[in-house]
């Protein structure tokens, strides 16, 4: 499996951070990744300029990515739909770590989104050592399969 074209990360906390520490160490291409966080810390920042990883980029020069992992925390969904509905177009994988919200939930607030994956990693997936349980809706095909997989 190839990794993905285009990456956005909707969320670098925790979680995401180390998710994406796990894909660079895969050796996801930073050029493909894009991070939206409002509150980007400073150790995320400076991976940011260190790797050239877009952060924080105008909504206006952010189309669809391949693929859109959410890692925000659960509460700021409904909030964050707005952006993220740009974001989750129909050829778009969605994968979510938001805690709570079941695959109705995700598809009620982006509406485009046809193939979604609920997952929960953990943290040694920073180092490639992660166990995650993951399940995604009837639109998944065998390409989504194995992207999420790959990424997971």
């Amino acid at each position: 499996m190839s990794a993905p074209a285009s990456l956005v990360l909707a969320g670098a906390g925790k979680m995401g951070g180390a998710m994406l520490h796990g894909w660079l160490r895969l050796g996801l291409d930073p050029q493909n990744l894009t991070i939206i966080d409002p509150q980007l810390s400073p150790e995320m920042a400076e991976i940011c300029r260190e790797k050239r990883i877009k952060a924080n980029p105008a909504s206006a020069h952010i189309v669809a990515p391949e693929v859109l992992v959410l890692a925000i925390k659960p509460q700021m969904l409904e909030s964050a739909a707005p952006v993220l509905t740009k974001l989750a177009g129909p050829q778009t994988l969605v994968i979510s770590i938001l805690a709570g919200k079941t695959i109705a939930d995700l598809a009620k607030h982006l509406p485009a989104a046809r193939a979604i994956v609920r997952a929960m990693p953990n943290l040694p997936a920073a180092i490639g050592r992660g166990i995650t349980g993951a399940f995604g809706n009837s639109a998944m095909t065998p390409q989504h399969k194995a992207m999420a997989d790959f990424l997971l």
